[in-house]
């Protein structure tokens, strides 16, 4: 075997090492991502949309509790009732959005495809390093090797 296949083999070795561990890195990325997407998408706005309907609740039962003792004063009750049914269409809005959630996910879809890019491009200019540091080495290893068999007689160096 000659010394470009075998430098040739130990470059590829390497670039597919590095395609491995890049792999390996964006599986691990993707569940670390899907993970935080969870966390960060869903259940902190679940936890904040909920106290928001716990205050808005409260802030409803005053509404009716305003309202029972508005009677004496009927020019403020249509005021009450606007307000309620607009805290109420709120609720809903919040409630919607919890049930069917709020945003579409594609941060973790896009942050895959570039971390792919890369891996493809390091292991190309891999790849291209590898065959140009093995064209260069065995040119010049191949001419000391012809240089030497010229000096040396054949029955020591056959």
């Amino acid at each position: 075997m000659s010394v470009k296949v075998k430098l040739l083999a130990g470059f590829l070795a390497i670039a597919g090492l590095v395609a491995l561990a890049g792999i390996m890195g964006i599986m691990n990325v993707g569940t670390m991502g899907e993970q935080t997407t969870v966390i960060l998408q869903d259940r902190v706005p679940q936890l904040k949309m909920g106290k928001e309907l716990d205050f808005e609740q409260k802030a409803m039962r005053v509404n009716l509790l305003e309202l029972t003792l508005v009677r004496q004063n009927l020019d403020n009750f249509q005021h009450y009732k606007e307000n309620y049914e607009e805290k109420l269409a709120e609720t809903n809005k919040r409630i919607d959005a919890l049930l069917y959630g709020s945003e579409e996910l594609g941060v973790q879809a896009s942050s895959t495809m570039i971390l792919l890019v890369v891996l493809g491009v390091g292991v190309g200019v891999a790849i291209a390093v590898g065959f140009f540091l093995a064209q260069s080495i065995s040119k010049p290893v191949l001419k000391v090797v012809k240089v030497a068999q010229a000096i040396v007689p054949r029955e020591i160096y056959p």
